[in-house]
């Protein structure tokens, strides 16, 4: 799973979508034209969606871990 990202016809400059996405997903709607905002452009692009790519996600940090914390039968708390 990765995040569909474009490239600015007009600057060549990365366009992020927020889409969640896989590569087998896009080669299924790869020749679907979809509309795309453009921060850079300042306006909306048609692209096909077979000229997008799947860039992994990096995740940022990591989720908390939820353990037992001695003393407190039955609770749940954040393990750091």
């Amino acid at each position: 799973m990765g995040l569909l990202v474009f490239h600015c016809p007009a600057s060549g400059a990365r366009i992020i979508t927020g889409v969640h996405t896989d590569a087998g997903s896009l080669a299924q709607v790869r020749s679907l034209s979809v509309k795309v905002y453009c921060p850079h452009c300042n306006t909306t692009h048609l692209i096909m969606a077979g000229h997008g790519e799947v860039e992994p996600m990096v995740p940022t940090q990591s989720p908390p871990v939820l353990g037992h914390v001695p003393g407190n039968a039955g609770s749940l708390a954040r393990v750091r």
